[in-house]
């Protein structure tokens, strides 16, 4: 289960860098500060267990509907393979 989490934080990451290279808004730039808060602080168990149950999930969906609109902006003929 803890490799689930490491992996889904990794591409969290990932979706991050790619959305700040599109979008400088404050809400992505926190989302990367508290995915690099997670990344630190993977050794605390109880730290590190609240950031992965509470906070990742609900950073992944914003950024991967985030994502499916600079995929769309970008590849607008692909709309429907997108969705």
């Amino acid at each position: 289960m803890k490799k689930v989490f490491q992996a889904q934080l990794y591409l969290n990451i990932l979706i991050a860098v790619i959305i700040l290279i599109n979008y400088h808004t404050v809400k992505d730039w926190i989302y990367l500060g508290i995915l690099a808060l997670a990344v630190v602080v993977s050794k605390n168990k109880r730290i590190s267990q609240l950031i992965n149950i509470v906070l990742i999930p609900m950073i992944f969906i914003d950024q991967v509907r985030n994502l499916s609109d600079i995929l769309i902006q970008h590849f607008s003929q692909l709309t429907l393979l997108i969705f």
